[in-house]
């Protein structure tokens, strides 16, 4: 367990906080860093309804850029009614465009589901 603490204190060195950097010395040295994005998931989840606001999953096949999100953010926020705090996560298979959740709503504008739906029409 402590080897397994002083590797996690290695990599994140002074890239994290102290906090931040205990929290996940704790769950690794405890065995349970598979459940690390998970957790991480949670914690953005519940930070965002203090801030009255929800978390966006938003997968893309390319990386998206600061002005990009903020524009995504704008835009589904606005279709919504809300205000939304955008988490990207890259996803190849998508081919291109992107797939949002926010909550029970999937918005799904990607090329993999486009063709998947001419491929049903077919």
């Amino acid at each position: 367990m402590e080897r397994r603490r002083g590797v996690v204190e290695d990599i994140l060195g002074p890239r994290a906080s102290s906090t931040t950097a205990a929290l996940v010395s704790f769950v690794v040295g405890a065995g349970r860093a598979a459940d690390i994005p998970a957790i991480v998931g949670r914690l953005v989840t519940r930070a965002a309804t203090e801030r009255d606001a929800e978390v966006a999953e938003v997968r893309s096949a390319i990386a998206l850029d600061e002005p990009t999100r903020a524009r995504l953010a704008a835009a589904l926020g606005k279709a919504l009614g809300k205000t939304v705090e955008v988490r990207v996560i890259l996803d190849p298979t998508l081919i291109g465009g992107l797939s949002a959740q926010v909550g029970d709503t999937v918005i799904d504008g990607s090329v993999r589901h486009r063709l998947d739906q001419l491929r049903e029409q077919l």
